[in-house]
């Protein structure tokens, strides 16, 4: 089973397999060439369950052809899951978020921005999930639907136990950031934030002159709190658009790559953003 992002958490908590995470920690779900061995876990899962196609575009076809039989559950389909689209630019300005309690709504939005893939940063979509997950492995497995149901149960309620005190802990004072990339705009509903912009627009478009005086122009006229970032970016672009400006840096990992596999990888994500009360005046 391959489950980008929250990847070992939803599925451990059912407590009666281990899944086989497809994607090896610190690896980039947005272009993986899958190894031997992660094609023959593919080829032999009764179960695939991945963010989907917003996420990693490239899983489609090796589902297709290498586990054809197999059920597949998309979580970024799960009714009820909550979506927002990618933010244009440098700088963001007002948004709009886009909620959608049934996912074929989304289809009207195919002409628009991109979807932003980052959606288990939502605690609350990350507890749907629990409850989709739980109900295709009870379909799988009936006989223990109701242990499975049971343990989604649990894990939703620890995860929104965890948002909760984070989000009062965070949202007390009002606060904007800075990212590198645009990852986090499912956390600042939960957390108060108010995203100012973004460095690198998309996966592989770097800071350009305009998009640099655009940001510089955004952070004089509202002030950041502080700035986003993930481990695997440079931090001289950040000088360049600080410039010279106190950095409040705060570094997430939004993937766990960096955390022990396991039914709390998913509660040590969300716990990163606690340091944003501690550094982000």
């Amino acid at each position: 089973m391959d489950i980008d992002g929250i990847r070992n958490d939803v599925n451990t908590c059912m407590g009666f397999d281990t899944p086989a995470v497809l994607l090896p920690p610190g690896a980039s779900p947005h272009d993986h060439a899958l190894r031997p061995s992660e094609a023959r876990s593919l080829a032999g899962a009764d179960m695939v369950i991945w963010v989907g196609p917003e996420l990693t575009g490239w899983l489609g076809d090796p589902i297709t052809s290498l586990a054809p039989e197999a059920a597949q559950l998309v979580l970024s389909e799960a009714m009820g899951v909550s979506v927002l689209m990618l933010r244009q630019g440098g700088a963001f300005g007002e948004h709009d978020e886009d909620e959608h309690d049934d996912h074929d709504d989304h289809d009207e939005h195919e002409d628009e921005a991109p979807v932003d893939p980052h959606m288990w940063l939502d605690p609350q979509n990350a507890m749907v999930w629990l409850g989709s997950i739980a109900e295709a492995l009870g379909a799988l497995d009936p006989e223990n639907a109701a242990s499975y149901a049971r343990n989604a149960a649990e894990g939703a309620a620890e995860i929104s136990a965890k948002a909760s005190s984070i989000g009062a802990l965070v949202g007390a004072v009002p606060r904007s950031y800075l990212a590198y990339h645009d990852a986090f705009g499912y956390v600042e509903g939960w957390l108060g934030l108010t995203g100012i912009g973004a460095i690198q627009s998309g996966h592989a478009v770097e800071l350009g002159p305009a998009r640099l005086a655009e940001l510089r122009g955004e952070i004089a006229e509202q002030g950041v709190s502080c700035v986003l970032t993930e481990p695997q970016y440079n931090s001289g672009l950040l000088d360049a658009v600080i410039a010279g400006r106190n950095r409040r840096l705060v570094m997430i990992d939004p993937l766990g790559g960096g955390f022990e596999a396991g039914p709390s990888l998913y509660l040590s994500i969300l716990d990163q953003f606690a340091e944003i009360a501690k550094v982000c005046n």
